[in-house]
């Protein structure tokens, strides 16, 4: 599938036959650039288009068995918050794969969410895998309190768009909503479980080689992941039983970093087992 970037059209007074034919003239893969020469219907001329990069597939559950031991994460009842697409999304699959249980979240999501959990449920023959709605742009507390189940592990993969056209070299409400999401409702969420339950608790705070390298155009992104990084340092100081991991992780591939200009993406498997055995 195409986006159309540029096009000319001119009449040229033939009309041989209904339709309008094409031909690639030119194609450019680093930036997935096409043009195509169109003629039919009494039309002739030519269309600058981009190739609208294809949907990552997330890997099934059977295929990453392979990948751990059958009891390699058997001690860990997980929640995995945004674990309806994505390195969130393999995070739960590798967890139930390896023996443990996985609450899968989702804010819009929820037949993605849904198929995540049928697909770790038929794989591993046993009821691996829940499913519960969190919104971060809804107060936490009435939302997590259908989690009954104590969690020995927490995986933080909530996020907005983080590729955003912008022009300003600081945007303010752009940066507010990034804090939304990576420090208010990151601290809400660990809040309401450090005071709920006293057995130990594990947090995992995905940040980002970006706070270190700073790409151009991210500087919203970077400020509010350092923030949140500071955020789970000082969580750790009042909350005795709660250790916050987090780990600066390299662009993976996923449906947000899947953008039509090439750019390296690291393997989401090989990254969320780092993430979990680090």
């Amino acid at each position: 599938e195409a986006i159309t970037l540029a096009g000319h059209l001119s009449m040229t007074g033939a009309d041989r036959q209904p339709g309008i034919g094409f031909r690639t003239a030119q194609a450019d893969e680093r930036t997935s650039m096409v043009t195509m020469e169109v003629e039919g219907a009494g039309l002739a001329g030519s269309v600058l288009a981009f190739i609208r990069p294809q949907p990552v597939t997330i890997a099934d559950t059977r295929d990453l068995s392979a990948r751990v031991r059958p009891d390699q994460y058997a001690d860990r009842v997980a929640l995995v918050v945004g674990g309806s697409r994505g390195i969130g999304a393999t995070t739960a699959k590798l967890i139930a794969a390896g023996g443990g249980r996985v609450i899968v979240t989702y804010a819009v999501g929820a037949a993605d969410a849904q198929t995540v959990a049928e697909d770790i449920n038929a794989a591993t023959g046993r009821i691996a895998c829940t499913v519960a709605r969190f919104d971060v742009a809804e107060p936490a507390g009435p939302q997590l309190d259908a989690i009954t189940e104590a969690p020995t592990h927490i995986y933080y993969n909530a996020t907005p768009s983080i590729f955003v056209q912008k022009s300003p070299a600081f945007d303010a409400p752009l940066f507010q909503t990034f804090l939304d999401f990576y420090v208010r409702a990151f601290n809400d969420l660990c809040v309401h479980f450090a005071e709920r339950q006293a057995s130990p608790l594990t947090v995992v705070y995905p940040s980002s080689v970006a706070v270190e390298k700073r790409p151009l155009r991210m500087t919203e992104y970077a400020m509010a992941k350092a923030a949140g990084e500071i955020l789970c340092d000082d969580l750790m100081k009042m909350y005795r039983h709660v250790t916050v991991r987090r780990p600066r992780l390299p662009r993976t591939l996923t449906d947000q970093t899947a953008t039509i200009a090439h750019a390296e993406n690291e393997d989401p498997v090989a990254v969320a087992l780092g993430v979990l055995d680090g």
